[in-house]
């Protein structure tokens, strides 16, 4: 009887191999799960940063400007008379005339993006200055910003249209506000992408 409970304990020990193919194999799942979530995790992180781009860094400002005829060529100012010269003052401390003097060659005839831009800024700038002095004297202000920004033709209409939109029944410091944002502020809806680099 001594015999057969030997053998019968010799049966109920774990043998070596056993234990050892136990121990792989949990230890191939614990591996497997691992790369699971890893990989899980990157999946994540990837999505998130592609709808961070899709949402905040990708410029959806629609294309407002009217196609250039006369694109910007840094070589036409090398023709004698294509350009026309601004001569100005030094303005600065210890200026004497000519010699603190800037010359500025420009071409008057561009009319790419940035020169339309420069057309339309011109033009409602005078409006929010004149909305300002408008309202030391009256509280027509806001509507003096309102119908001259209306009125600027030199500026697209999406980008009157816009500005109209969202300046309806605002103060004049908002408005002030509006008109950087819109107009002025690096990625504005009426700013040309050019001029964000």
């Amino acid at each position: 009887m001594e015999g057969k409970n030997l053998s019968d304990d010799a049966q109920n020990e774990p043998k070596p191999d056993d234990a050892d193919g136990g121990q792989a194999a949990s230890k191939a799942t614990g591996s497997l799960t691992l790369l699971m979530v890893a990989g899980i995790g990157v999946a994540i992180v990837t999505l998130a940063v592609l709808i961070f781009y899709l949402l905040f860094m990708r410029d959806t400002r629609p294309y407002v400007w009217a196609e250039p005829t006369q694109p910007y060529n840094a070589e036409r100012c090398a023709v004698e008379g294509a350009c026309e010269e601004i001569n100005l003052a030094g303005t600065g401390h210890g200026s004497h005339g000519e010699e603190g003097a800037s010359l500025f060659v420009y071409d008057p005839t561009i009319d790419d993006e940035i020169a339309q831009w420069g057309d339309c800024l011109d033009q409602v700038l005078v409006c929010v200055q004149d909305g300002m002095a408008e309202e030391d004297a009256s509280p027509d202000g806001p509507d003096v910003v309102r119908n001259c920004v209306a009125a600027a033709d030199l500026c697209p209409g999406e980008c009157r249209e816009r500005f109209a939109n969202r300046a309806a029944n605002l103060e004049l410091e908002a408005i002030e506000q509006l008109f950087f944002a819109t107009f002025v502020d690096e990625r504005g809806y009426c700013v040309p992408r050019e001029a964000d680099r």
